[in-house]
């Protein structure tokens, strides 16, 4: 049963939303925040306000949950190992792996938005891990977007298991009381690859024949039948996943490319585009309200393409990267480098704007627990292992917010409880 419920205009809270969220809780900010002209309020939908930040432990995989409109630590759920976490499309859920286990499982954010023609409702009760667990040998990406969670378990060459991906409909995840059934779809050996479900089937990384390292070389279109069609142009040293939309984008040696659906139905095509200047992607990030993937460029760079024409910028951070993500809105990168700093990159003009001190200066690769990312349209949140923290960073003017101090080492850190197609930042929004 839900327990706090907030109704929302697109351009701007309505009055009745503001009654019902004094009444009963509602995550949709007061009616006197920010005591600025309305203009401002109007520009910047306060709706976001409703999310929720998933923190899990490095070592334990216990996750603290905070919720931003109550500025308060509301629930912790008990773990069983280190796990990594990825929110889904629409927000609703987490995606836990944990490698230590060979399972992938769901936790439930609390947060559940209906939108509608002209308002959201908005209603908030407690998390929860979800009765599903999909086991499956060595499970790696997480991929989310039309509705289906897609989980890539890379398989094992010591005993031949082939690697193959588990697909969940979001909309069967949210139904109370039942267990989804997800379908497999089987690559063709174990590799280290990525998977995402698309309309008739899925696509699945191809393993590099006789690689002992196991890379990927390219993307096949498996259908819900089981055969596979091969996508060209190929990806040699296939390294990340990310969808756009109805697009997926995969990280190539060479280049960019962006899978999508045929022209008037039939499988699905590829586009190659090439990366701006010198160096290759490891690591990518769709944003589909724009259309645009980001990823990084060398140690120090970043890039954007749009998927549909490969228009394409570079941008130099100044500082070696080591965790980056694009903010709800598409409107900024941001990353934490390794001098501790915090940077915000507008796409618009290139400019860059740090805020120095965040973390100590750490090396981005190693063991243990690591820092985490996790971005709002106005908060930013960083994990910091090493103090047992949790940084809060208002990323337009960039100050330090808050220094939670949770404990233990906390590492990994998804928004939950927000979408970036139903945001509604400004008025007229849809």
């Amino acid at each position: 049963m839900f327990d706090r419920f907030c109704h929302a205009k697109r351009a701007g809270l309505s009055r009745s939303g503001f009654v019902l969220a004094a009444l009963m809780g509602a995550a949709c900010g007061p009616d006197d925040e920010g005591a600025g002209p309305a203009v401002a309020v109007e520009a910047r939908h306060p709706s976001w306000r409703r999310a929720r930040v998933a923190v899990a432990d490095g070592v334990s995989g216990a996750v603290s949950i905070f919720d931003v409109e109550e500025d308060a630590w509301i629930a912790a759920l008990p773990g069983d190992g280190p796990v990594s976490m990825h929110a889904t499309e629409s927000g609703d859920f987490a995606a836990l792996i944990s490698p230590g286990r060979d399972e992938g499982y769901f936790l439930r954010a609390g947060v559940s938005v209906a939108p509608h023609d002209d308002h959201l409702h908005i209603y908030k009760f407690e998390p929860s891990r979800h009765e599903l667990t999909i086991e499956g040998a060595a499970p790696g990406a997480v991929v989310s977007s039309a509705g289906q969670v897609t989980l890539f378990f890379e398989g094992s060459a010591a005993d031949g298991t082939p690697a193959q991906a588990a697909v969940v409909s979001e909309e069967e995840l949210r139904i109370r009381g039942e267990t989804p059934v997800p379908r497999w779809f089987v690559a063709e050996a174990p590799h280290h690859g990525a998977a995402a479900a698309v309309e008739g089937g899925a696509l699945l990384t191809r393993p590099l024949p006789g690689d002992p390292e196991g890379q990927a070389e390219g993307v096949s279109f498996v259908n819900d039948s089981g055969s596979a069609e091969v996508i060209m142009p190929g990806c040699p040293a296939l390294s990340g996943a990310a969808p756009i939309d109805r697009r997926v984008a995969f990280a190539c040696e060479d280049g960019v490319l962006v899978v999508e659906p045929a022209e008037g139905g039939g499988g699905m095509v590829g586009t190659k585009w090439p990366y701006p200047g010198d160096g290759r992607a490891r690591t990518l990030v769709g944003h589909g309200p724009s259309g645009f993937v980001t990823g990084d460029l060398g140690p120090s760079a970043v890039f954007r393409i749009d998927a549909a024409t490969g228009a394409s910028a570079r941008f130099d951070v100044g500082a070696e990267m080591c965790l980056f993500g694009t903010e709800p809105r598409g409107e900024a990168l941001f990353a934490l480098t390794s001098d501790g700093a915090f940077r915000r990159i507008e796409f618009a003009t290139g400019a860059i704007t740090s805020l120095d001190g965040v973390v100590s200066p750490f090396a981005c690769e190693g063991q243990g627990p690591r820092h985490g990312l996790a971005l709002t349209p106005d908060r930013a949140f960083v994990t910091a292992p090493g103090s047992g923290e949790v940084l809060e960073i208002d990323v337009a003017p960039l100050v330090m917010v808050e220094r939670h101090v949770l404990g233990g080492a906390p590492s990994g850190v998804v928004v939950l409880g927000l979408d970036a197609r139903n945001i509604d930042l400004a008025p007229g929004a849809h």
